[in-house]
């Protein structure tokens, strides 16, 4: 297995790149494909859009999802990192109810 190191200057440590891959991901969400053939409708990029539109859909959907995950990444760590947070242990172990 082979390890990644976080190399000082690379996109991946700056602080602005977790926020560009969440726009990325709001951008090619695949909900929003419709609204860019209403506002690319007439041109040829609608047209090509319009023709070939299984093909956009996946690709979109495949940027989504792959810019979601890097965006949701925690800034120092693997995604498997998660599991200590409260909010996927399933349970309700900080939501204590006083009565």
């Amino acid at each position: 297995m082979s390890s990644t190191k976080k190399v000082p200057g690379t996109v991946a440590d700056r602080p602005w790149s977790r926020g560009l891959y969440l726009l990325t991901a709001a951008l090619t969400c695949p909900c929003h494909l419709p609204i860019y053939l209403l506002i690319l409708g007439g041109t040829s990029v609608g047209a090509a859009l319009q023709d070939n539109l299984g093909l956009a859909f996946l690709g979109i959907t495949v940027i989504f999802v792959l810019t979601l995950v890097r965006g949701l990444r925690r800034p120092g760590g693997r995604a498997s990192q998660w599991k200590d947070t409260p909010l996927s242990s399933g349970g309700s172990e900080g939501l204590d109810r006083q009565s």
